[in-house]
């Protein structure tokens, strides 16, 4: 009952399957996309305690997700079968239709305290957004242990991140609420918890879209919504750039600093690294778990974020082309039926004298739905953004594509699906890395819906030259729509993860 990695038609592909018969492994109809294998930095620059080599990704890791193993305390994957018991829902806010664009249907607080596993009771930043009655996600954004943060790729399901849970608040008490049901693991401090709207219909007119609140370093970048009928996207849900934050300015007129340093602070060359799962250091070439390092000095370009697809490395630096450009962010392997992650935020190039705003593109964030059906010719986007372009200095990295969940029990069907890496930036010194791709998972009886999970292009520079992201991953699910105990299977017999089995 797990979910195996494959490669196919060129297609980087993971399939999640659930107890499948003989011969489930077959893969019919699926797009091609492009993948690459690329190598995003050198040799030796990572932190060499950390094991990690720096210029490849775990492939066990990205061929076999059936076999990952939490890397905090050795557990397998965590089956979330408490969050798929509440199905799609319950239709309590009704019908509802989206005609105007940017639109948050979304509320987000965090916890206060952490909360032991089984426990009920929560203590929240602001219990006023979740009222009695209301479903909420709760989700453990950020977290990972600095020292896990440092390889090229990163295997999830962690205990204190990424995997998530959904419970119904059944009472509250000033800051505090409490849950239908028991925690089924711990939770830490500053976990964000999202209401989750239910509705019995949801549809986003043309032109109009959903969008989650970005990410601001506790809450946000999450769009997730239910409904007991019919999605009917003709509009877009866009969660492009409202993941991980891209590094930010700092300028340091500084020269010559070493390969080998791969945490500094900003100011003394060593360009601020974007956010990502992990708080590993502030600047510096090094990764922050899928964050992208930072250029060192000098001139050098950041590194793109990491999501599903390894990010691109920094271009060398202006000061005699040395390898000190920041790595790209870490590949993360799991599988969206049991964790979430949004995209890593790319790092930003060292800037020297000119103090020009070119910070790294922020990840795409993370969209979440569940319905009898979807349909409609809209659009349905978690892309990571872009860096911004200033050719005076080290270029900066783009943002990692974000995730995209679709579950159904009926028919799927969409204008696309994209979840492609930012552009890393151009610069007349070191370049900036592009972003990772993301990560998809479409179910349904029958599903068409085209997919973008293309890693974003490497910044441009006649030497000293950067590497595009790597392409991200199609989750294919074997075994048919999605099903729960209140969302039955029109036939055969609903498994974990949610899947109906013949």
């Amino acid at each position: 009952m797990g979910a195996r990695g494959h490669r196919a038609s060129g297609v980087a592909v993971i399939l999640v399957a659930a107890g499948c018969a003989a011969g489930c492994g077959a893969l019919v109809g699926i797009e091609a996309i492009d993948f690459r294998d690329r190598v995003a930095e050198d040799a030796g620059a990572i932190d060499a305690g950390a094991g990690a080599d720096a210029g490849a990704v775990d492939a066990n890791a990205r061929d076999d997700v059936g076999a990952l193993v939490d890397a905090a305390d050795g557990r397998g994957p965590i089956v979330d079968t408490v969050s798929n018991a509440y199905g799609l829902g319950n239709g309590r806010d009704g019908a509802r239709t989206i005609t105007t664009s940017g639109v948050v249907v979304n509320s987000y607080t965090s916890l206060t305290a952490a909360a032991a596993a089984g426990a009920r009771a929560l203590s929240l930043a602001n219990a006023t957004v979740v009222p009695i009655g209301a479903l909420v996600l709760v989700l453990p954004t950020v977290g990972l242990d600095a020292a896990l943060g440092r390889g090229a790729s990163v295997s999830l399901p962690q205990a204190s991140v990424g995997g998530f849970q959904l419970a119904r608040v059944v009472s509250a008490n000033g800051a505090d609420v409490t849950l239908d049901a028991a925690l089924s693991r711990a939770f830490q401090a500053g976990t964000q918890i999202i209401r989750v709207p239910e509705y019995t219909d949801l549809t986003i007119a043309k032109g109009a879209s959903i969008v989650p609140a970005p990410w601001d370093g506790t809450k946000g970048g999450v769009v997730i919504a239910f409904a007991t009928g019919t999605i009917d996207v003709e509009g877009a849900i866009d969660a492009s750039g409202a993941g991980f934050r891209g590094g930010g300015l700092v300028a340091a007129e500084k020269n010559g600093c070493p390969a080998g340093t791969i945490d500094g602070a900003p100011a003394d060359g060593f360009a601020p690294k974007g956010e990502g799962l992990a708080v590993v250091g502030a600047g510096g070439r090094g990764r922050n778990a899928n964050g992208g390092g930072g250029g060192n000095c000098s001139q050098s370009g950041g590194g793109g974020g990491g999501h599903a697809g390894l990010g691109g490395g920094g271009g060398q630096s202006y000061d005699g082309a040395r390898p000190v450009g920041g790595v790209g962010g870490a590949a993360l392997a799991y599988s969206l039926a049991d964790a979430l992650a949004l995209g890593g935020g790319g790092g930003a190039g060292h800037v020297d004298v000119y103090a020009r705003d070119m910070h790294g593109g922020a990840g795409g964030g993370a969209i979440v739905v569940r319905a009898a059906s979807v349909r409609g010719a809209g659009t349905w986007s978690a892309r990571g953004a872009g860096a911004q372009v200033d050719t005076d200095n080290g270029g900066s990295g783009g943002g990692a594509g974000g995730a995209v969940l679709i579950r159904a029990t009926g028919d799927v069907t969409c204008g696309g699906v994209s979840v492609r890496g930012g552009d890393g930036s151009t610069s007349f010194a070191g370049p900036g890395g592009g972003g990772g791709g993301g990560r998809t998972l479409v179910q349904g009886r029958t599903t068409s819906c085209p997919v973008d999970v293309g890693g974003g292009a490497a910044g441009v520079q006649t030497s000293n030259g950067s590497t595009a992201g790597q392409d991200g991953e199609v989750e294919l699910s074997l075994g048919g729509a999605f099903c729960a105990s209140t969302a039955p299977c029109a036939q055969g017999t609903c498994r974990a993860p949610g899947v109906c089995e013949p």
